[in-house]
């Protein structure tokens, strides 16, 4: 099995009691100012990470690293090293993988605050699994001259 998630942007992340997550304001593929130019300040970007890892082999060390438009891939705006006591969970994996039964399932929350935007183009998120990078997601940031008129 190869590390795999997926990054979920938003606008704010909760944590309820027994566990329920609640995700407000989800982006779609991308984030789009109207009639703004960059740079482009918001109060809040969270981003919900859910990652599952192999199971079988040793944990190696492990890091989040979220990168805005115009880092360089030595330079992450954000860097978070997760140790084994991080909240980890095991679960069967599902469908999608058959031939498994257990992965290691990382739930991480990110909030940045505030966050400057600086350049058009695309927010990304990797998972440093040891000598990887797993792509986790990517949100396209952009800006438009100014709102489409209304439909007749």
């Amino acid at each position: 099995m190869d590390a795999f998630g997926i990054a979920i942007f938003c606008d704010d992340i909760r944590e309820e009691v027994g566990g329920k997550v609640s995700l407000i304001g989800c982006y779609g593929t991308d984030l789009q100012f109207t009639g703004m130019s960059f740079p482009v300040g918001v109060p809040k970007l969270a981003i919900y990470v859910v990652a599952r890892l192999p199971i079988e082999q040793q944990l190696p060390q492990l890091q989040l690293r979220v990168y805005f438009p115009g880092d360089a891939d030595e330079a992450p705006t954000t860097k978070i090293d997760l140790t084994p006591q991080t909240s980890w969970e095991e679960e069967p994996v599902g469908p999608l993988v058959a031939d498994l039964e257990k992965a290691r399932l990382l739930r991480f929350p990110i909030v940045i605050a505030p966050a400057l935007l600086k350049e058009q183009g695309f927010v990304r998120v990797r998972l440093k699994y040891g000598p990887q990078l797993v792509r986790l997601g990517a949100l396209r940031i952009h800006s438009v001259a100014s709102a489409p008129p209304p439909a007749a």
